[in-house]
């Protein structure tokens, strides 16, 4: 409803930025067909690659091998970077792939209409160049239309859909749409954008994310944006379809959904999930990576789309670090455990909660590592924190214990104590990763040595183990079962 009092305008602009962004996504078309011409486009990222579609490149990135695939799709005028704390979280678990549709990101960007009908080619395009036959597919803001679309023009293809914060009906008629898409048509459309976006942001949401996202945001051409936008009136994507696969739909608690949203969402995709979270803005994914990530996986799991990861090595086994491949274990077990995740925190330390079945395992880390390690965890999608903002500072090896006892966190440590298991005490077992780089190894090496373990090898098969990190391998050894 439009209202006429300067408060209510007010409101009304600001309901039409939430709105807009939660459907931005669509266009008009490209040529039609599609050749699978891939390349490398940087040297030194391999998951980095193009497809040509309708002669112009679209890039994505894929991680892992597989014929099904978990494909994230981002929102209007965003990038697959706003994924980048999803992705390691699932590698070594399925294989993943991150696309930047037609006219984002990395992607050509050439003077064309921009539609629904294009981004879902693109997907398409994507998933035939990397060799994926079925995927889930995660789609924020625009990204579910475009995912709703792709399932119209390939329901094969379909696993599920995951609805991030995305709308499944229109907001308004074109009249009214058009009332809001004029500003960005003009000379002014960064000033005009850059007040959208604001509507977008909440007041808890980070500096650094917010910075990043206006970033990002504006630097999509407005010949992109305005297409996209003007797509999002074509009422054909907007038909009451049904949707057959399984859903999950993660929205943020908002004034500006309407009252029977769950019930309409249900209405069109019987087999859904649907949660409402609060004190998160549009971009929930980046806000509260780790609890997104877990409601993914719960999600993935209870429709058998990712494997249980239950086996822990009772033996052996290492990395090699120079092929950045893990080598087989010398020997598995799968125990049966009760998974009781534990949520405690130890307020500043360095932890990453790492996710393991429904258990909860968090890394708290030494100050004899570098400080930056902490700004390189979240990089890689975990969550971290340092023992020295903790109290921790100079503390004996018994009060690490202790905190890491009381919060269940694995220690990861240059201290070469912690990595005797005659020294820990009984209540500990959540084990230790032990640094035993020699001392000419940069901040950088080390880092990314770190980073590589935790994103290459199965989290769970750390727990309980004493992990020791050397140049050019990781070698771990089983100490105490997890119960």
């Amino acid at each position: 409803m439009i209202t006429r009092t300067k408060n209510a305008q007010a409101e009304h602009l600001r309901t039409l930025t939430v709105t807009f962004l939660l459907l931005a996504s669509y266009a008009i078309p490209m040529r039609a067909d599609l050749s699978a011409q891939s390349k490398t486009p940087d040297s030194t990222d391999p998951s980095s690659r193009f497809v040509s579609l309708d002669g112009a490149r679209v890039h994505y990135k894929s991680f892992g091998r597989g014929s099904e695939a978990l494909v994230f799709i981002h929102g209007w005028a965003c990038d697959l970077d706003f994924w980048r704390q999803q992705w390691p979280a699932f590698q070594g678990k399925t294989r993943v792939i991150a696309i930047d549709l037609p006219g984002h990101g990395q992607s050509d960007k050439p003077q064309i209409a921009y539609t629904q009908d294009l981004f879902a080619r693109a997907v398409d395009a994507a998933m035939r160049d990397a060799e994926v036959d079925r995927a889930v597919l995660v789609g924020h803001s625009m990204g579910t239309p475009v995912i709703r679309q792709f399932y119209r023009k390939y329901p094969a293809k379909v696993l599920a859909l995951v609805i991030v914060d995305g709308a499944l009906r229109p907001y308004g008629d074109k009249a009214m749409m058009e009332r809001f898409i004029a500003p960005l048509r003009g000379a002014n459309y960064k000033e005009a954008a850059a007040g959208f976006i604001d509507g977008m942001l909440g007041a808890t949401t980070p500096a650094a994310t917010r910075e990043e996202v206006k970033r990002s945001m504006l630097a999509t051409p407005q010949h992109v944006a305005v297409s996209a936008m003007d797509g999002m009136n074509d009422p054909a994507i907007w038909t009451n379809d049904r949707i057959e696969v399984p859903v999950l739909a993660v929205l943020a608690s908002s004034p500006f959904w309407p009252a029977d949203t769950e019930q309409f969402y249900r209405s069109i995709a019987p087999k859904l999930e649907y949660v409402v979270w609060e004190g998160v803005s549009h971009f929930l994914m980046m806000e509260k990576p780790v609890e997104f990530n877990d409601a993914l996986r719960t999600f993935l799991m209870k429709n058998g789309f990712l494997k249980g990861r239950n086996e822990r090595v009772e033996e052996s086994r290492i990395i090699d670090f120079g092929a950045g491949l893990a080598g087989p274990p010398t020997r598995r077990v799968q125990p049966h455990y009760p998974a009781k995740a534990k949520k405690a925190l130890i307020t500043g330390a360095v932890v990453v909660r790492i996710v393991v079945d429904e258990e909860v395992i968090e890394l708290l880390v030494d100050e004899n590592l570098p400080r930056s390690l902490v700004a390189e965890i979240r990089r890689a999608g975990f969550e971290a924190r340092d023992v020295r903002d903790v109290g921790l500072r100079g503390s004996p090896d018994d009060e690490i214990f202790k905190a890491a006892i009381a919060s269940d966190s694995m220690i990861i440590t240059r201290d070469r104590g912690f990595a005797s298991e005659k020294r820990w005490p009984a209540a500990f077992t959540a084990g230790v990763i032990h640094v035993a780089l020699p001392g000419q190894f940069s901040v950088g090496s080390i880092n990314s040595r770190l980073v590589g373990l935790l994103t290459r090898r199965t989290p769970d098969s750390l727990a309980g183990s004493i992990t020791t990190v050397e140049s050019r391998r990781a070698l771990t050894r089983v100490v105490r079962k997890r119960r």
